[in-house]
């Protein structure tokens, strides 16, 4: 049998808009300049306690380099105090993405096989471009599953879905190491 560590959240991602008509970009940019960003085509890369993403026109905010659920609000809230932002949104959560490890190495091959076979999940395996298993699970995200029973939960968009996510990973991998 195979256990599963509790996934360890690595990243969260997290975006916001806020009201460009009482915004004025060219602040924005002034003072984005005096923190050292860095000024792409449309947006603005400023990092500073977190990474944010600053897109002048579109009035929107992505944040990531955060590593745990009780600092979002406080990097919401630094980025607007910074800028002077009108934002009256909550920050939505876009993308978790956690870390783990199995107790044993695993065959991917054997499990590529048995999931593309008896699920609809989708599978990607090519050990040539990268050393992983990739499985794209509906309404949870994508498992990275590499043969020494490491694993990264990617595009996961609930707290909550973490730990069913992998038990159903596990259970995946259980199943295919049973089936022949």
């Amino acid at each position: 049998m195979i256990s599963a560590s509790e996934p360890i959240i690595q990243n969260i991602k997290v975006g916001f808009r806020y009201e460009v008509k009482n915004t004025p970009s060219s602040s924005i940019r002034e003072r984005l300049q005096q923190k050292n960003s860095k000024n792409l085509h449309n947006f603005s890369v400023l990092r500073d306690k977190f990474v944010y993403s600053i897109f002048w026109t579109g009035g929107y905010v992505n944040i990531t380099g955060i590593r745990n659920a009780n600092k979002i609000q406080e990097a919401q809230n630094h980025i607007i105090e910074l800028l002077n932002l009108d934002c009256r949104q909550s920050a939505e959560i876009h993308n978790i993405c956690a870390s783990g490890k199995l107790s044993k190495a695993v065959n991917l091959e054997r499990i590529r096989d048995y999931v593309s076979n008896n699920t609809k999940d989708k599978v990607i395996l090519n050990l040539s471009f990268f050393p992983a298993l990739f499985i794209k699970v509906r309404n949870f995200g994508t498992c990275v599953l590499y043969r020494n029973g490491k694993y990264s939960l990617v595009a996961v968009r609930k707290f909550e879905d973490l730990i069913p996510f992998i038990s159903y990973i596990r259970n995946l991998i259980c199943v295919s190491m049973r089936v022949q």
